[in-house]
């Protein structure tokens, strides 16, 4: 048989073909086949709409971030205003001491050469405990007569070995100043 006759023998089937093949597309649908363009346009769509999603949080974590660094440069601004000057050359351990330990002068004299350098009020670190320099006889009747109650207790050293040495710092000079500094006294 030749092919045309094979066509023409299918001919008188091709009602019943076509049925099948409507079987066939019916119980088997035909899968969509994409090409290479398509499928990148799509992945195109789905990131514009991912950034779309995202572009409504970037406005609120850029003020977020730029609120929370303005409230610490506040904060940074104020703590420097609130600390009293403090003169160059601290080292970490042992702050100012060692520009006393090189002048070999005594210590009211050196704190005396501090004082006329760097001014009437100072903070020093001597070791690791702060020290508040006061030269000025004005300066010095404000701290020991006006804002007495400012300097009048101690750190507390709950924590450390020296409060439980202290009976708690219950003894006359390790109290912080309150009602029972004042009953023992």
């Amino acid at each position: 048989m030749s092919f045309p006759n094979i066509l023409l023998s299918l001919i008188p089937n091709i009602e019943e073909l076509t049925q099948h093949i409507k079987e066939h597309l019916r119980k088997h649908p035909p899968i969509s086949i994409t090409t290479q363009r398509e499928r990148e346009g799509e992945r195109e769509r789905e990131r514009e709409r991912e950034m779309e999603e995202w572009s409504y949080l970037w406005a609120p974590m850029f003020l977020g971030i730029l609120g929370w660094l303005l409230i610490l440069h506040y904060v940074q601004q104020n703590m420097k205003r609130r600390k009293s000057p403090e003169p160059p050359g601290r080292l970490p351990f042992l702050g100012h001491l060692h520009h006393f330990l090189l002048s070999r002068q005594h210590l009211h004299r050196w704190l005396h050469d501090f004082s006329t350098r760097y001014g009437p009020i100072l903070s020093l670190q001597m070791g690791s405990v702060p020290v508040l320099l006061v030269s000025s006889p004005n300066i010095t009747l404000l701290v020991l007569q006006t804002h007495d109650l400012s300097f009048a207790s101690r750190p507390n050293s709950s924590a450390s070995v020296a409060a439980r040495f202290t009976y708690n710092s219950s003894s006359l000079a390790n109290t912080p100043y309150g009602p029972y500094w004042c009953k023992v006294m």
